[in-house]
């Protein structure tokens, strides 16, 4: 005996079961076979696309500016700021420049230095920072001389951090003297040997 025949021989509600048993399973096979993969099929084509359209709009636009860029970057080689970074030399040569031209600075704004130390040099890209940390007192009419004269001067001198202390008790008739606490760097090119 067959499996249809034996089927056939149940009684009605048997057969209906089966049927939509087999049903059921049919619809099954065909949505997990069949719908579920062209689904899948059809979502992966689409992100496809947009990533192939959204690298190649990208690539359209290096493209368009491309001869900008390649402007500045030759403008960029000659450009001004270069000139005011310290000359490629031995680091404890740039140090003791910077540590010149702060003292320099500094005397000339009217600052009483406690202390100016060096701190060690760092390499930032293709650029070597140099650094000192003064300790100075100064009402605060020099302390804007100072960073007026800092602003002005032919090198390029950062103030990258400055804390200001002042008295808990000041004169009413005149500005009270400041203690601060600076880092000022310098920088220069890094030789194409010392690249990393």
């Amino acid at each position: 005996m067959t499996a249809v025949e034996y089927i056939l021989t149940q009684r009605p509600a048997v057969r209906r079961a089966f049927a939509v048993l087999l049903l059921a399973t049919t619809v099954e096979l065909v949505w997990f076979g069949l719908v579920v993969p062209t689904h899948s099929l059809v979502l992966s084509q689409n992100t496809w696309r947009e990533e192939a359209q959204s690298d190649l709009a990208r690539a359209r636009g290096m493209a368009a500016i491309e001869s900008q860029v390649r402007g500045r970057l030759s403008a960029l080689q000659t450009a001004a700021i270069w000139q005011r970074l310290y000359d490629n030399q031995h680091s404890s040569a740039i140090d003791g420049a910077l540590s010149q031209d702060v003292t320099r600075l500094a005397n000339t704004a009217g600052l009483s230095i406690h202390s100016l130390t060096a701190l060690p040099a760092t390499t930032e890209g293709l650029l070597r920072r140099h650094g000192v940390r003064l300790a100075a007192s100064m009402s605060i009419d020099q302390l804007k001389l100072f960073i007026v004269a800092l602003r002005t001067y032919p090198r390029y001198i950062r103030v990258e951090r400055l804390s200001v202390s002042v008295p808990q008790v000041q004169p009413p008739d005149r500005n009270p003297p400041l203690e601060i606490k600076a880092d000022l760097f310098g920088y220069n090119r890094v030789a194409a040997g010392e690249r990393n």
